[in-house]
């Protein structure tokens, strides 16, 4: 199997728990977005030792479709909340791809589309 088949969309069951949301907010000025990347947004997610968000990875595809990974994290078991922010440079990618980690429910990915 590939990694394709693991992926858990928005239509999987269970995602209003796991599905990471994308934020993208332009600095005016700076020539940087910056992202946050959060897990859970409508209902909290637990975060204990026999279930937590472990992991959050955010890609980015480029213009000429090349894949390259800009950020993970690695979140501890208790009293976390999976939310991370990082920024990037504006304009160098057009899509953006994140995974968060589940370590009862698998991986799940969610896209979001730059202009």
């Amino acid at each position: 199997m590939s990694l394709t088949e693991y992926l858990k969309r928005k239509e999987a069951e269970g995602q209003e728990k796991h599905m990471p949301s994308i934020d993208v907010k332009e600095c005016g000025t700076c020539g940087e977005l910056s992202v946050t990347i959060q897990v859970s947004k409508e209902v909290i997610h637990p975060s204990t030792v026999e279930h937590a968000i472990k992991t959050i990875i955010l890609y980015g595809a480029n213009k000429a479709g090349k894949l390259e990974q800009l950020t993970i994290f690695q979140l501890g078991d208790q009293n976390t909340v999976p939310r991370i922010r990082t920024s990037i440079k504006k304009g160098q990618y057009v899509k953006l791809i994140a995974t968060a980690y589940c370590n009862l429910h698998g991986i799940w990915e969610n896209t979001v589309e730059l202009k």
